[in-house]
């Protein structure tokens, strides 16, 4: 019951069977712990489940409901989509989704008066397994994915990850922004780039987000 703990993180990415039971349990957290807040982050559009992947919107709504059930105003609605990619020719790219994922979460939070949150892709990952996300990040990667989400009126960001995961298939040859023991070059631009925003954390933390105009070749949306 220690006042350092703000909330409980209850699952990473769940599908729609995991709704009930993480319901209950959220229910009998807030009842022994009424000051703390049950936590979920949700999967990207991309995810390969057809239920998310054929209507996402349905997907957000249904948790962000979820929150707004247990915590009420004020609860976080968290969401990961990692865009930074490459082709087997080494090209770089951003996927397709990334901006309409974010819009759907922002919007979806707004709806219910819930908090935005979002994950920062900042390390390589995947290795053989999913090897389009075997990119490095660059500083103008990290600040890109940060500036984009406030824009969103994201409400807090975490990186993934800060320490690099037990070495597996999945995260071969890649660290997080702290390895064995010390920082990489990527702590160094995330430092950066959160000191820059430090100015104005006031103000980020207290604006109410309305709405955000993006053009591209094919849409513009308000």
């Amino acid at each position: 019951d220690s006042k350092a703990v703000k909330a409980f993180n209850l699952f990473d990415e769940p599908l729609y069977t995991h709704e009930q039971p993480l319901r209950e349990l959220a229910l009998k957290l807030k009842n022994a712990y009424p000051d703390k807040q049950a936590y979920i982050n949700l999967y990207p559009s991309y995810v390969p489940c057809d239920e998310i992947m054929h209507d996402y919107p349905r997907y957000v709504e249904t948790f962000a409901k979820w929150v707004y059930d247990i915590e009420g105003v004020g609860g976080w609605l968290s969401m990961d989509h990692y865009p930074l990619r490459r082709t087997k020719e080494d090209e770089f790219y951003l996927f397709d989704d990334w901006f309409t994922d974010i819009e759907t979460t922002a919007v979806t939070a707004k709806k219910y008066g819930l908090k935005p949150h979002f994950f920062i892709q900042s390390m390589a990952f995947g290795g053989t397994i999913s090897w389009w996300n075997d990119r490095t990040p660059t500083e103008e990667d990290i600040r890109l994915q940060i500036y984009a989400y406030l824009a969103y009126g994201a409400k807090g960001v975490s990186h993934f990850c800060y320490q690099s995961p037990k070495s597996n298939e999945f995260f071969e040859r890649q660290s997080g922004l702290f390895d064995k023991g010390a920082p990489t070059e990527r702590w160094f631009y995330a430092q950066k780039i959160h000191k820059e925003l430090k100015p104005f954390e006031k103000e980020l933390v207290n604006c109410s987000w309305e709405k955000c105009l993006r053009v591209d070749s094919t849409v513009a949306n308000v």
